[in-house]
């Protein structure tokens, strides 16, 4: 029965996204798995469950964050429609760098190490 509830889940998921109301999704669920439909309440609480994470969904951010084994020393939310080329990126280095000044003077005067992902801006000459 975990088989056709994942199934049905699925399905409820498509036809939420088909702009189905619960009321129709119902009735296409039981005509198409019968006795092994789940039960109107379940599938009602799944299509409320599926719209509204589609909803909430549709908001879309990135946030760059530097910390080290004492937290955050900074976090950046990058501007919507902003890409994150080597440009943009040396902007964040640089205020990065007069962050942990400000915040980890004993990292400023010992020296730090950062250590990245290998996206393509960071990556950049320009970058390294």
């Amino acid at each position: 029965m975990s088989d056709c509830k994942s199934e049905q889940g699925v399905n409820i998921k498509f036809l939420v996204k088909l702009k189905k109301s619960a009321t129709e999704t119902f009735q296409l669920l039981t005509e198409a798995y019968g006795e092994e439909c789940m039960s109107r309440a379940r599938v009602f609480e799944w299509h409320n469950d599926f719209r509204k994470a589609e909803k909430a969904s549709k908001f879309q951010a990135m946030l760059i964050v530097f910390f080290d084994i004492q937290g955050i020393v900074m976090a950046e939310w990058v501007p919507s429609g902003q890409t994150v080329n080597q440009h943009y990126y040396i902007e964040i280095l640089t205020k990065l760098r007069e962050r942990v000044r400000r915040k980890r003077p004993e990292l400023w005067t010992n020296g730090w190490i950062l250590h990245q992902d290998n996206a393509p801006a960071h990556n950049a000459l320009s970058v390294e």
